[in-house]
C-alpha cells in the first residue's frame, strides 16, 4: 500500500498542471484566426474586397464559412496592420487608398528595405546571390509568358515579384526588419494591383528589376541602397503620375 501511495505521489508531482496545457478549443481558434487572416489579406490586396468596403461580420461569416469570434480577432489584427479601419458606428471597413497614404507607405518601405539591404549585402553569401538570380529569372518568365486570363497574370506576376524583393533582402538577419518589410510590401500590393490590371502594359518592368538585381549583386552598398530607394519610388509615379490609371478613375 505504501509503494502504491508513493507512485501516486510521484505521478501527482510530475503531472503538468492543466492550466498550462493549451486546450484543443484554443488551438483550433488560433488556427482559424490565422487562416481567415491570410484569406482576408489576399482578398484585400487583390481587390476582391475593394477599398472602403463594409466588412459586416454576418456577411463575412457566410462568405468565408467561419464563426464570428475568429473573424473579429482577424479584423482587429488587420486594423493594427493597416489593412482595415474600425470606426465608431461605421464598423470595420477595408482601408481606403490615397496618394498621401502611398507616399507615406513608400517612405516607410525605403527606410526599412534599404536598412535590410545593407545587412543583406554585408552578410550575404553565394547562396544568397543565386537565390536573387533565380527569383529574377522566375519574375522575367512570369511577366513575358502568355496568359489566358488577366487574373491569372496578376496573381502569377505578383507572387514572382514578391519573391524577388524578398530574395534581395534574404540575407538580412533581423527578423523584425523582415516582418515589417513583408507587412509594408503587402500594403503596397494594393496599389500595384492597379498597375497590374493589364499585364501587357508592363513596359520596362523586367529591365528595371534586372538593373536593380545587377546593382545589388555588385555589392556596393551605397549604390544598391540608392537603386532600391529609387526603384520603390516608381510605384507612386505609376499609380498617381500623369496618365496613370488612378487619375483616370
Amino acid at each position: 500500500m505504501d509503494f502504491i501511495d508513493k507512485k501516486e505521489g510521484v505521478a501527482q508531482h510530475d503531472a503538468v498542471p492543466l492550466k498550462h496545457v493549451p486546450s484543443m478549443e484554443i488551438l483550433v481558434k488560433e488556427t482559424l484566426t490565422e487562416a481567415i487572416l491570410e484569406r482576408l489579406v489576399e482578398d484585400i490586396v487583390s481587390g476582391v474586397l475593394p477599398p472602403e468596403h463594409n466588412l459586416r461580420i454576418e456577411q463575412l461569416k457566410e462568405q468565408y464559412g467561419v464563426g464570428a469570434s475568429p473573424l473579429r480577432e482577424a479584423l482587429a489584427r488587420l486594423t493594427s496592420l493597416g489593412f482595415v479601419t474600425n470606426e465608431t458606428r461605421r464598423g470595420f471597413r477595408v482601408a481606403p487608398l490615397s496618394q498621401g497614404d502611398l507616399a507615406d507607405l513608400t517612405r516607410m518601405r525605403q527606410l526599412i528595405e534599404t536598412e535590410a539591404l545593407r545587412e543583406a549585402i554585408a552578410a550575404g553569401n553565394a547562396d544568397w546571390e543565386m537565390e536573387i538570380a533565380g527569383s529574377f529569372a522566375k519574375l522575367s518568365l512570369a511577366v513575358t509568358r502568355h496568359y489566358d486570363a488577366p487574373a491569372e497574370a496578376r496573381s502569377t506576376i505578383e507572387m514572382a515579384h514578391k519573391s524577388f524583393h524578398a530574395a534581395l533582402l534574404g540575407a538580412c538577419r533581423s527578423r523584425r526588419l523582415m516582418d515589417l518589410q513583408a507587412t509594408f510590401y503587402d500594403q503596397a500590393s494594393r496599389y500595384r494591383h492597379v498597375i497590374l490590371a493589364d499585364a501587357q502594359e508592363l513596359d520596362g518592368f523586367v529591365e528595371r528589376h534586372e538593373a536593380l538585381m545587377r546593382t545589388v549583386l555588385g555589392r556596393n552598398a551605397e549604390a544598391a541602397v540608392t537603386a532600391l530607394s529609387e526603384h520603390l519610388a516608381i510605384t507612386p509615379q505609376d499609380v498617381y503620375g500623369p496618365g496613370s490609371r488612378m487619375l483616370k478613375r
